[in-house]
C-alpha cells in the first residue's frame, strides 16, 4: 500500500529555503509574502510493511536534531500549500538514491516496479493573497511545466487528515515494442515524416536517403537478409548521426565570406578544416606536450613525464534554454563524462562554466518561455548540483549579460581531467576494441525524456520544439560509475572506452566497433526506467557534445 512520507524542518530552525522563496517573490514578482516553510515528501510505492517503513523514517530520512517527520501532513497555521513534483516519467535522482538507501539499510531489493517518488510543499502565509498570485509562483518561480506539476491548496479547501494525496507519477504504456518499417517514397511524405519525429533532417539529406534506399543493390542487400522498407531503428539511427549537432553540417558548409570593412571577399570551404582542424593540427605538430586531439572524446596534453591531463568544454544551450535546472545539470555531468571517455579513462578534477543571458531586470516583452533571471537561476543551480553531487568542484567561471540573449541564452561547461600516462606499460591515450570484447553499458535507466536532444538542438529554437528533449542528468549514479571505471582501468580491463554521448549507443557503438569491423548489439537489453518504450527511439539522448567525432 502507498504511503508518504513528510519532512520538515523543526519551527525554531530557520528555512533558508522558504527564505529564499520569500525573497524571489517580493524581488521577482512583487509578492510579499509573511512567510514560507518547506516540507519533502517521499511517496513510496512498495511492499515495505509499516515497521520497515517507520525503521527508513527514523534512520534514513529523518535528522532528529533539526527535522520532524510524520506519516501523517504536517502543514499547520497557513494560508496556502503549493505543492510541486515531477510529471509521470521525469528522472527523480533524489528517489532513486532514496531507494538504494531502502535497500542498503534493509538488505533487500524492491521488485521491480516498485520505487520512491520526491516532491515539495511549500506553506506560505499569505493572508491578503488570492489563488492567482500562488498561481503565478508556482508557474514562474516553483516549477516548469515540461518537467513538472503542480497542486494549490487554500486553507479551507486543506483536509488535515490527508492532505496531499497519494500523489504517483508512475508512467504506464500500454504499448508492445515493435519494429516499425516506414515508406519513404515520397520526398513529401517524408518531409512530414520528418517534422512530425523530430528528425531534424534537411530536404538535401532526406532525398540522398531516399535514393540510398530505393538503389537496385541496396534492395537486393536488404532483401537478402529479410528486410524491405525502411525500419523506424534505422532511420532514427541515421537521422541524429545526420544531424547538425553530430555531423556539423553547418561547421563543414561553404561560406561565402565579406569583410564590410574592406570589401574584401572569402569563399571557406568547411570552417571545420579551416579554423578547427587545421589550427589544431599545427599546434600538435609545433608542441610536443601535445599527445592526441581531434579524435577522442577530449584532447589529451602532457603534465609531466607519468601524467596527462584533458580539457572539454560544449554548449548546452537548447535544453537550458527550456528548462534551466535539467538542461543544465545535464550539460555539467555529460561533458564530465568526455574526460571518463578519454583514452582508457581520467580522474575529474574540477568543472567550469560560462553562462549569457538577458539582463536580470529586464521588463520587455517575452516571446521566449522563461524570464532571464529565472533561466540563470535553474542554469547556476543546475551546474552547481552537477558538480557538487558528482563530488567535484566548479571552482570558476563567468556570466554575460546582453539583450540579444533575451530569445536564447548560451550555457558553456567544461571541465578537467588528469590520468597517468601509461596503464600497465600501455600508452592510456591508444585505445581499440578487438574481436570478442564485450559491450557494456553504464549509467542511469532510460526513459522518454532526453529523446531527440541530438536533433532538436540542430533545429532553430521555436514554439515547435519538443519537450521530450529535456533530460535531467543523473549525477549519483555518474560518480559510482566514475569511480567503478578508474578502478576497472587501473586492473587493465578497458580495452576500449567512450561517452555515449549526444548521439547515444548509435554513435558511441559506431565509433567503437569500427576496429574491430563491425559488432552486435542487443537494444532489448537496454535498462528502462518503465515498460513499454521501443528501446530504439532513445538513440538520441544528451544534446551538446562538441567533438565531430563523437556526435
Amino acid at each position: 500500500m502507498p504511503q508518504r512520507l513528510e519532512i520538515r524542518l523543526k519551527p525554531e530552525i530557520r528555512d533558508p529555503e522558504g527564505e529564499t522563496l520569500k525573497r524571489k517573490s517580493r524581488d521577482y514578482l512583487g509578492l510579499k509574502l509573511e512567510e514560507v516553510r518547506t516540507i519533502q515528501v517521499l511517496t513510496f510505492d512498495t511492499g515495505l510493511n509499516l515497521e520497515q517503513l517507520e525503521a527508513v523514517r527514523a534512520e534514513i530520512f529523518t535528522n532528529p536534531v533539526t527535522q520532524i517527520s510524520s506519516f501523517q501532513p504536517l502543514a499547520r497555521d497557513f494560508d496556502w500549500i503549493i505543492w510541486v513534483g515531477f510529471l509521470p516519467g521525469v528522472k527523480d535522482n533524489p528517489g532513486s538514491t532514496a531507494v538504494e538507501a531502502i535497500e542498503a539499510f534493509l538488505n533487500i531489493s524492491l521488485p521491480a516496479g516498485e520505487a520512491v517518488y520526491t516532491s515539495k510543499q511549500y506553506q506560505i502565509k499569505a493572508p491578503r493573497f488570492k489563488k492567482e498570485a500562488m498561481e503565478r509562483i508556482a508557474r514562474e518561480l516553483l516549477a516548469n511545466d515540461l518537467i513538472q506539476q503542480w497542486r494549490i491548496y487554500s486553507r479551507s479547501e486543506w483536509d488535515p487528515a490527508s492532505g496531499i494525496g497519494i500523489q504517483i507519477p508512475k508512467v504506464a504504456l500500454h504499448h508492445q515494442p515493435t519494429v516499425a518499417v516506414i515508406p519513404i517514397d515520397s520526398l513529401d511524405e517524408f518531409a512530414r515524416l520528418n517534422r512530425g519525429r523530430s528528425w531534424a533532417l534537411p530536404r538535401g539529406d532526406m532525398a540522398v536517403i531516399q535514393a540510398y534506399f530505393q538503389k537496385p543493390e541496396t534492395l537486393e542487400a536488404r532483401k537478402s537478409v529479410g528486410l524491405t522498407l525502411p525500419t523506424d531503428v534505422e532511420l532514427e539511427y541515421i537521422s541524429q548521426a545526420r544531424s547538425d549537432h553530430c555531423n556539423h553540417n553547418t561547421f563543414r558548409g561553404l561560406f561565402h565570406y565579406k569583410d564590410l570593412s574592406t570589401g574584401e571577399r572569402q569563399e571557406i570551404d568547411s570552417l571545420f578544416k579551416t579554423c578547427i582542424e587545421a589550427p589544431t593540427l599545427k599546434i600538435q605538430k609545433e608542441k610536443d606536450w601535445v599527445i592526441s586531439v581531434l579524435w577522442d572524446n577530449a584532447g589529451v596534453a602532457r603534465f609531466d613525464a607519468d601524467h596527462y591531463y584533458c580539457i572539454t568544454a560544449e554548449t548546452h544551450n537548447s535544453p537550458s534554454n527550456m528548462e534551466p535546472y535539467g538542461g543544465a545539470i545535464t550539460g555539467i555531468v555529460g561533458v564530465y563524462r568526455d574526460p571518463m571517455g578519454t583514452g582508457k579513462g581520467s580522474r575529474l578534477w574540477m568543472g567550469s562554466y560560462g553562462y549569457c543571458v538577458g539582463p536580470r531586470n529586464y521588463a520587455g516583452p517575452l516571446k521566449p518561455k522563461l524570464h532571464p533571471r529565472r533561466l540563470l537561476d535553474g542554469i547556476v543551480e543546475g551546474v552547481r548540483d552537477g558538480g557538487n553531487k558528482s563530488g567535484i568542484p566548479t571552482p570558476f567561471g563567468q556570466v554575460f549579460f546582453h539583450p540579444n540573449y533575451i530569445g536564447k541564452c548560451l550555457v558553456f561547461v567544461a571541465d578537467l581531467g588528469f590520468m597517468p600516462a601509461r596503464i600497465k606499460e600501455d600508452p592510456i591515450e591508444l585505445k581499440k576494441t578487438e574481436p570478442g570484447d564485450l559491450i557494456v553499458m553504464c549509467g542511469g535507466r532510460v526513459g522518454k525524456d532526453g529523446i531527440h536532444g541530438v536533433t532538436a538542438s540542430s533545429e532553430v529554437y521555436s514554439a515547435n520544439t519538443p519537450a521530450g528533449h529535456v533530460q535531467i542528468g543523473d549525477p549519483y549514479t555518474q560518480k559510482k560509475m566514475h569511480d567503478f571505471l578508474l578502478e576497472a582501468r587501473d586492473e587493465g580491463l578497458v580495452s576500449y572506452i567512450t561517452d555515449n554521448g549526444g548521439g547515444g549507443l548509435s554513435s558511441s557503438i559506431g565509433e567503437s566497433s569500427r576496429f574491430s569491423n563491425g559488432c552486435e548489439v542487443h537494444l532489448d537489453r537496454v535498462p528502462l526506467k518503465y515498460e513499454g518504450l521501443d528501446q530504439w527511439v532513445w538513440i538520441n539522448g544528451r544534446s551538446g557534445s562538441p567533438n565531430p567525432r563523437n556526435g
